[in-house]
Formats: C-alpha cells, sequence, structure tokens
C-alpha cells in the first residue's frame, strides 16, 4: 500500500522533482498508488515525471501514453495537459 490520502502521497512525490530529496521512494509509492487507482490522471502524470527524472524514459512514455488514452476514454474528467 501506498499509505496514507492519494493527493498527499501524490503531491508529496511531486514536491520531490523539486527538491531532488526522495525520488526513489516517492516513485515506490506513486507506482504502487497507480496500481491502486488505475484512472487517476494526477497520479499517472506523476508517476511518469519521476520515471523521466530517473532516466526511466520507456516507462515514462508508456505512462504518458496510457494518460493520453485515459484522457481520450474519459471524456468526464479533466483533461490533462502535457
Amino acid at each position: 500500500r501506498s499509505g496514507g490520502n492519494p493527493a498527499v502521497v501524490n503531491n508529496s512525490a511531486w514536491r520531490t522533482l523539486f527538491t531532488g530529496q526522495g525520488q526513489k521512494e516517492a516513485l515506490t509509492r506513486m507506482e504502487s498508488l497507480v496500481k491502486q487507482e488505475k484512472t487517476n490522471h494526477s497520479s499517472l502524470h506523476t508517476l511518469a515525471a519521476l520515471y523521466a527524472e530517473q532516466g526511466r524514459l520507456r516507462d515514462a512514455m508508456k505512462a504518458l501514453y496510457r494518460l493520453a488514452e485515459m484522457n481520450l476514454l474519459c471524456r468526464n474528467n479533466p483533461p490533462t495537459y502535457f
């Protein structure tokens, strides 16, 4: 389990992109969170950014493709801008 409120976990992980501290732990938490909440746009976007920051570009692209697909399929959700 990622632990805690999904929005708090996501925001904490996003913050590591700017501080550079705790990114590996944040990546682990975000992978867990995205597995639990498969349609959470914000979490998937953060996960893609963390992957890219860690040099895992293929994983980042897969996450972004998944996000783009979700945007097309889930018209009731607000779009994610890249």
